[in-house]
C-alpha cells in the first residue's frame, strides 16, 4: 500500500517487519499462477461472442472465450481512460480516487501518487501490480499503456538496476510508440473528417506499430521465462499489456479492412460500402450500427435534455460537413438529386469510419493471436496462466450521432471482459452485471490468496467483489448494480461541476445528469434522467432508443436504482436478489380468477432464503393502489 505521509521511524520498523514476514511467506507460499492481463484502449463490445456487430472478426479472442468466462454485462467505472484505469488499477470507485477527467485539473500525470493526498482524504492506496509484486510475490512487467500516463514511468523505480530489487509497482517497464513511423503515412491517407483520423495504411508498416512491437516483447518475455525461471527472479509473472488500438488515430494496415471499404468515391460504378438499400439480403456491404426507423430519432427525443445533448461529440457534424463541402459530386446515379447524393456519401463515410474501427479490433485480435500461439508452444507455462482481456471503456460509433467516448450510454460504459483460468479451462457466458472494480479482488483469489488489502485502520479497502463465484458457475445469483461516472471535459459550460452517473443492473440502465446550478451551486442544481430497459438478455431495448424516465410506471425502478448512487444507502453494496415467478396461471384470466405469484428471495451470497426478520415483502401494481404481502400472495383479479 502507498500512503503519502512520511514517518522515518515507522518506515524503519515496517521494513524490519516486512523482512521477517517475507522469510515466512517464501517458505510456505504455494505455486501461484502466472497472470497475463491485457487492456485494449477504447474497445467497445465489437468482439465475437457479444453479437454487437455482425461484421466483427476476432477469431483468436473467440478461442480464448472457449476456455474461459465471457462477461456480457461488464462495465467501466468511467467512459474515459484516466478515470477508468485509475479506478480499476487501485480497486477504488471515482468518489475515492477523485479522478473524473483525463488531464484537465483532476489528474496528475507526472506522479500517480499525487492523485492520492491527505488533503483529499484518499492518501492510502494500492495498485494491482504493486500489491501483486510486494504482497503476493510476483514479478511484474508493464508494457505500454497500463496506467494512463504511461510515458512518464508511473510507479516505476528507474534508479535501481537490479529488477529483482526494484521498489514501486514494476520489476520491468517497457514503452514504445509508433508515431515516427506511422503518423506521416497515416495522415497522408487520412479520410478528411476534421477531428477523426483514420486510414488504410500499407501492410508493410505493421511491424513498426506500437501493438505489434509490444506483442514482440511479450513473446520474447515468454521465451526467456521458459528458458530460465531466474529471468523473473524465480517468481510467477504478471504481465500487464496495454494495447493502444482501437484508440484513434485508426491508422491500420489495409489487410485488416473489410473488402467493402470504399477507397475511391469516384470509382465507377459507385458501390456504397454499406448494406444498401437497407435490409438487403444477403447484405451487399457492411452493416451499419443500428438506428431507429428514423435515424437519430432517439437523440432528437433527448434534445430537450440539455446535458444529454452535451455528451454528443461533434464528429458526426464534421462528417456531414465533409460531404456538403464536396464541389465535384460523383454522379452515382443520374436519377439522384444532389441532396440525395450528399446523403449517400455521408452514410458511406460513416461506414468507412466504422470499418476502420472494425479493422483496428481485428488487428488487436491478430496481436493477441500471436501471444496465444507462443503460449501454446510452452504448455507448462500456458497451463499455469490466468488470462484477462478487457477494454478500459466503451466507444460510440455514430449511435445518437455520437462518435467516441465520454458519454454514459451503454455504448460508452459497457466493455468486453474475458477471464480464462487456463489451469482449468471452461467455456462460460455470464449475464450478471459486473464492474472493472471487481478485477482486483478476483485476481487475488485466482492467485490463491484470501487476504484482501486493508486500510491502516483495518477496514476493507476494495470497492469491488471477487468474480470467482461467477467464474466457477456463471449463473450464480448475483445482484450488484454497478455505477459509472463522468465529468464534462474542459473548463466552463454545463455539466462540468458535478459528476454525472450511470447505474446498470441486469435489466435496466439509469442515467442521472446534474446541472451546474449556476455557479456550481448544489442548492440550485437540478437532476435530469434517462432510463432504458435493455432486458435480461438485451432483448427489449438493447440500443437504448426508448427513454422511460418520464413514464410514471417506472418511477419505482428509478427510486430503486438511485439508491446505489454515492451518498445513498446502497452505494457499492451487495443486495438481496428477488425473483418474481408465476405459479401456473392460465394464459387468459377472467375477473373472477386469482393470480398466484411466487417470490424467490436470495441472500447476498446467492442462497435461497426466507424473508429476514424486520423485512416485509410487498406486491404492488401500476393499475391500482392495492398492496399484497408475503412470498406467495393470492391476488384476486377483481381487485
Amino acid at each position: 500500500m502507498y500512503t503519502n505521509r512520511r514517518c522515518l521511524f515507522a518506515l524503519l520498523i515496517m521494513l524490519e517487519l516486512c523482512s521477517v514476514t517475507s522469510r515466512v511467506m517464501n517458505a510456505q507460499t504455494p505455486v501461484r499462477p502466472n497472470i497475463l492481463f491485457i487492456i485494449a484502449d477504447d474497445l467497445n463490445d465489437y468482439l465475437e461472442g457479444y453479437a454487437s456487430h455482425p461484421n466483427t472478426l476476432t477469431p483468436n479472442l473467440a478461442i480464448l472465450q472457449e476456455q474461459g468466462t465471457t462477461f456480457l454485462n461488464a462495465y467501466a467505472s468511467a467512459p474515459i481512460c484516466a478515470p477508468s484505469r485509475t479506478s480499476f488499477l487501485t480497486g477504488k470507485d471515482l468518489l475515492y480516487t477523485g479522478v473524473y477527467r483525463n488531464t484537465d485539473g483532476d489528474y496528475k500525470c507526472k506522479d500517480f501518487g499525487n492523485n492520492f493526498t491527505e488533503a483529499s482524504g484518499n492518501e492510502e492506496y494500492y495498485t494491482i501490480p504493486q500489491y501483486f509484486k510486494d504482497s503476493l510475490g510476483y514479478y511484474t512487467f508493464n508494457i505500454n499503456k497500463v496506467f494512463h500516463c504511461h510515458k512518464n514511468y508511473i510507479e516505476y523505480d528507474d534508479e535501481t538496476i537490479d529488477p529483482c530489487g526494484k521498489s514501486g509497482a514494476w520489476n520491468r517497464y517497457m514503452y514504445y510508440y509508433d508515431s515516427a513511423y506511422i503518423d506521416e503515412p497515416g495522415y497522408a491517407l487520412d479520410q478528411g473528417v476534421n477531428g477523426y483520423a483514420w486510414a488504410a495504411i500499407p501492410d508493410s508498416l505493421e511491424y513498426h506499430m506500437t501493438d505489434y512491437v509490444a506483442t514482440d516483447s511479450v513473446i520474447d518475455f515468454i521465451q526467456q521465462f521458459a528458458a530460465s525461471p531466474d529471468y523473473t527472479c524465480n517468481k510467477p509473472f504478471m504481465i500487464m499489456l496495454g494495447y493502444h488500438k482501437p484508440h484513434k488515430e485508426q491508422f491500420i494496415p489495409e489487410k485488416y479492412f473489410l473488402d467493402d471499404y470504399m477507397m475511391d468515391m469516384y470509382a465507377t460504378p459507385f458501390n456504397p460500402p454499406y448494406n444498401y438499400p437497407e435490409n438487403t439480403y444477403p447484405p451487399n456491404g457492411m452493416i451499419l450500427p443500428p438506428q431507429p426507423d428514423t435515424p437519430f430519432a432517439d437523440l432528437d427525443a433527448l434534445m430537450m435534455n440539455s446535458i444529454s445533448a452535451l455528451m454528443v461529440k461533434n464528429i458526426d457534424t464534421q462528417i456531414v460537413e465533409w460531404a456538403e463541402a464536396i464541389v465535384d459530386l460523383p454522379e452515382i446515379d443520374p436519377a439522384l438529386s444532389d441532396s440525395e447524393r450528399i446523403d449517400l456519401l455521408t452514410w458511406s463515410k460513416r461506414a468507412n469510419a466504422t470499418m476502420a474501427y472494425l479493422a483496428a479490433v481485428k488487428y488487436i485480435d491478430a496481436q493477441f493471436g500471436r501471444v496465444y500461439t507462443e503460449l501454446l508452444a510452452h504448455p507448462d507455462i500456458m497451463e499455469n496462466t490466468v488470462v484477462v482481456f478487457i477494454g478500459d471503456n466503451g466507444y460510440g460509433l455514430g449511435e445518437k450521432r455520437h462518435w467516441g467516448k465520454y458519454a454514459l450510454w451503454d455504448t460508452d460504459v459497457r466493455i468486453p471482459m474475458i477471464i480464462a483460468d487456463l489451469r482449468d479451462p471452461k467455456k462460460q457466458v455470464c449475464n450478471r452485471t459486473v464492474s472493472l472494480l471487481d478485477l482486483f479482488p478476483t485476481l487475488i483469489e485466482l492467485a490463491g490468496d484470501t487476504s484482501l488489502p486493508l486500510f491502516e485502520d483495518g477496514d476493507a479497502y476494495l470497492d469491488g467483489y471477487s468474480l470467482r463465484p461467477l467464474i466457477q458457475q456463471a449463473d450464480t445469483v448475483w445482484n450488484r448494480p454497478v455505477i459509472s461516472a463522468t465529468l464534462k471535459q474542459g473548463a466552463g459550460g454545463e455539466a462540468n461541476c458535478f459528476p454525472q452517473y450511470s447505474v446498470r443492473d441486469e435489466r435496466f440502465h439509469l442515467i442521472r445528469y446534474e446541472t451546474n446550478g449556476g455557479d456550481c451551486d448544489t442548492a440550485l442544481s437540478t437532476n435530469q434522467w434517462e432510463l432504458y430497459e435493455l432486458g435480461l438478455h438485451r432483448e427489449v431495448d438493447p440500443y437504448e432508443w426508448h427513454n422511460l424516465a418520464n413514464d410514471s410506471a417506472y418511477l419505482p425502478v428509478i427510486d430503486f436504482l438511485s439508491q446505489f448512487l454515492p451518498g445513498e444507502p446502497l452505494y457499492l453494496a451487495e443486495t438481496y436478489t428477488l425473483h418474481a415467478e408465476d405459479q401456473a396461471t392460465e394464459c387468459l384470466l377472467s375477473h373472477v380468477d386469482t393470480l398466484h405469484p411466487l417470490a424467490l428471495l436470495y441472500s447476498v451470497d446467492g442462497a435461497l432464503i426466507d424473508v429476514p426478520d424486520g423485512f416485509t415483502l410487498q406486491w404492488s401494481n401500476n393499475v391500482t393502489a392495492d398492496i399484497y404481502s408475503g412470498l406467495a400472495p393470492e391476488i384476486p383479479m377483481s381487485d
